[in-house]
Order: structure tokens, then C-alpha cells, then sequence
């Protein structure tokens, strides 16, 4: 018979020792900040595409990115302990006909305060060159209005859930950049609602933007609810909107010249369209020794948001 072999042993598995993993571990992460040093000792004999090169770039941009927008970051300055009245004019409908929003641009004066709207195009391009100009900006936000005029996509409506509005504001917000707020001279049915309008004007105070309501309306509740939660906003005096005929137009800038005559703080709202702008760049012309053109922010610091 064939005689049976014996059976193999087979060697027990041997155990990894943790203390080399913690010693692979420790090589690596010495290695890592040895590397760190070496850049912020000597960045020239660092490799340019280095771990510790990426590392070193997302801890020195990222901290040190400004938001998009915000009042804090970019109000600019305004005239202290001026003579004359303050005004503080802001045009609105800009960026929907390029060739009318560029001749505003070119005839307005310094700290004119431009409102976008939100469906201008390359509007992230225009913003930041305007504002390196001594422009505040706001974004238009298009509350549904009264007429039942359709706002576009964007609109924040009556009917509409909070929820609902407040992603349709923040769609609104993503447009633009350079902004320190937002602003509606249309009579609205949202403004009207606390429960539509109280959503808005806390998510915007939570982002650190102004809301400028220039609607003129005796049905906003844009003022009460700002008193009772402590929201900043401002409230314009005068409108000059897009559907004035030229007389009425001369009127209302009358009166805008007598606020200023009795040292009255004005703010003005004026819907851009080729009659305004001819008649508003006449009117500065005119009226230019009657008062200290102001940034917007301004009125904040003339009277806690109102003028």
C-alpha cells in the first residue's frame, strides 16, 4: 500500500504590530508639515504642484473671500458734514436695454445709486465695475404687482408658499454681486401680506442687505414690520415711474427741488426709460447748487434708515 505523507503545517498568520501602523502614520504627517515649513521658509524650492502647495492656497484665499454682496462690505463713502441737502437718487430698470442703461451710466454723477435688474445679462461682469466707479447697487426684486404685470420667472407672488418665495429670492440674489440690497418701486400685492413680505425682509436682513421699498403705498406693511422686528429699510419720497408723461414728470421734480431748497434729506426713485433720463440729467444739471449728491447708505447714517 502507498504510504500516506504526513500533513502540512501550515504557519499561523502573524499579527501586524500597531506600532507600525502608528509609526507609517507619524512619518506621514511629519513629512506633511516638514513640507509646510520647508514652503513658508522657502517657497521658491517648493514643488508648484506640491499637496502642500493646494493645502497653503485653500488656507490663505479661503478665509479671506468677501461675499458676493452686503451692505457692510460694499457701501462707499459719502460726504460728511456737507452744506448742502442731501440727495439720494436711485435709478431703476437698468440692464434691460444695454444701449439706455450705458448713456445712464455715462450721464449720472458719482454715487447715483443704480438698481439691476435680475434678468440683465452678464450683470456679475457690469456690477463690480460700477461699483470701483462710486456706485451703490441693488438688485430689483420683482414682487408681483397689482396691474398683474408678469415679472418673469423669478416674481415672488401672493400665492405662492414661503418656502417657495424665499427660493425664488435666493435665485434673485444669485444674479448679481457687489449689491448692498434690494429694491421694489412697484405697488405690490406681496407687500401688502405679512405673511408674504415678513419671509423676505428677515432673510434679507439675515444676510446683511437693505431692502429700499419705493412703492409709496399706503397698503405696505413694509414700515410697520420693520418697526416691530427692528429690520433696517428705507423708504423713498418721491417716484418718478416709467409711465409719467413729461408734465408730470416736471412736477414731481419740482417738488423734489423744494424738499431740497428747505434743507429737507431727499430720496428719490426714478423707473429709467429714454424720457426720465432726459429729463433727470437736465433737472441735475440745473438744480446742481441745491444739493450733495449721497451714496444710499448714507441715509442710514443720517437717520437709522429713515429720511
Amino acid at each position: 500500500m502507498p504510504q500516506k505523507l504526513p500533513p502540512l503545517k501550515r504557519k499561523k498568520p502573524t499579527k501586524k504590530r500597531p506600532y507600525v501602523l502608528w509609526f507609517m502614520w507619524a512619518f506621514l504627517v511629519s513629512s506633511l508639515l516638514g513640507g509646510i515649513y520647508l514652503m513658508l521658509t522657502n517657497p521658491k524650492k517648493s514643488a508648484p504642484h506640491s499637496v502642500t502647495r493646494v493645502a497653503l492656497d485653500l488656507l490663505k484665499t479661503t478665509p479671506a473671500d468677501k461675499p458676493p454682496y452686503g451692505l457692510t462690505h460694499y457701501q462707499i463713502s459719502g460726504i460728511s458734514n456737507a452744506q448742502r441737502a442731501p440727495l439720494i437718487l436711485i435709478v431703476d430698470n437698468m440692464g434691460l436695454r444695454r444701449g439706455l442703461t450705458e448713456d445712464a451710466i455715462k450721464k449720472l454723477p458719482k454715487r447715483t445709486t443704480f438698481a439691476f435688474s435680475p434678468y440683465t445679462s452678464d450683470l456679475k461682469a457690469l456690477m463690480p465695475k460700477l461699483h470701483a466707479q462710486q456706485h451703490e447697487l441693488l438688485l430689483e426684486l420683482p414682487l408681483q404687482p397689482i396691474d398683474g404685470e408678469d415679472k418673469g420667472p423669478l416674481m415672488i407672488t401672493a400665492d405662492a408658499s414661503p418656502e417657495k418665495n424665499l427660493h425664488r429670492l435666493e435665485n434673485v440674489l444669485k444674479t448679481g454681486t457687489h449689491f448692498i440690497g434690494t429694491v421694489s418701486s412697484n405697488r405690490s400685492l406681496v407687500i401688502a401680506t405679512e405673511e408674504d413680505i415678513s419671509p423676505i425682509l428677515n432673510s434679507l436682513n439675515q444676510g446683511g442687505l437693505i431692502y429700499v421699498d419705493g412703492s409709496l403705498s399706503a397698503r405696505s406693511l413694509v414700515d410697520e414690520l420693520s418697526e416691530r422686528n427692528q429690520i433696517p429699510i428705507i423708504q423713498s419720497h418721491f417716484l418718478i415711474t416709467k409711465t409719467m408723461n413729461p408734465n408730470l414728470i416736471s412736477s414731481e421734480l419740482a417738488q423734489v427741488s423744494n424738499a431740497l431748497r428747505q434743507g429737507k434729506p431727499t430720496i428719490l426713485i426714478v423707473n429709467l426709460t429714454p424720457i426720465t433720463l432726459e429729463a433727470l440729467t437736465t433737472w441735475l444739471k440745473n438744480n446742481k447748487n441745491t444739493f450733495t449728491m449721497q451714496p444710499l447708505s448714507m441715509s442710514l447714517v443720517l437717520d437709522k434708515g429713515r429720511l
